[in-house]
């Protein structure tokens, strides 16, 4: 009996999402992707299918969905492959952050994309222009005004392994986040 590890799991789980909430059998629309997918806000949705959407078909076919996902799913112990896919979930952050795609957070994406994350996670927005341009002006190491990938990865690899850069906690019903066996029933 092959045995599957909970990443496996999961990646099984996004599929069967993927073909229940699909009225195409290849491709799923926004619509049908914020059935799969579980945020407070529409933003984070939004940014998420547009990510996956590599090909901007304005749908997303199975492969960009659990390539997309699978590799955000990825650990290691090595520390080449560790370093290799921290890389690819920052890569992944970055573009959340990046909503004009010009490989650049501005200050108003950093403020506009944290007070989502602060709303998302049901805190006080109040201080969120305080943080979010304390956090820009960090991160900003060049004094540019804008972020780029490598800053960003340069300053955010300090605090990688902190941050929950994970779909399961975005696709998978609140139970089955308590419970790991709901994933495997599938």
């Amino acid at each position: 009996m092959l045995m599957m590890g909970s990443e496996e799991k999961v990646l099984l789980y996004l599929e069967n999402k993927f073909h229940e909430c699909s009225s195409d059998t290849d491709k799923i629309t926004f619509k049908e992707f914020s059935k799969v997918i579980h945020n407070k806000q529409e933003y984070f949705t939004r940014r998420m299918f547009e990510i996956c959407d590599r090909d901007n078909s304005q749908t997303i076919s199975l492969h960009e969905f659990t390539d997309t996902l699978g590799k955000l799913m990825r650990t290691s112990k090595n520390p080449e492959e560790k370093e290799k896919i921290d890389r690819d979930k920052l890569r992944f952050l970055f573009r959340v952050y990046d909503e004009d795609n010009n490989d650049e957070i501005s200050r108003e994406e950093m403020r506009k994309c944290m007070e989502m994350g602060l709303i998302e996670s049901n805190l006080d927005i109040s201080d969120v222009e305080t943080i979010s341009d304390t956090l820009f002006d960090t991160v900003d190491v060049d004094g540019n005004n804008s972020i780029s990938f490598s800053e960003f990865y340069m300053t955010m690899k300090m605090v990688i392994d902190n941050l929950e850069i994970n779909p399961k906690g975005w696709v998978l019903p609140s139970r089955s986040r308590q419970k790991p066996s709901a994933v495997e029933k599938n």
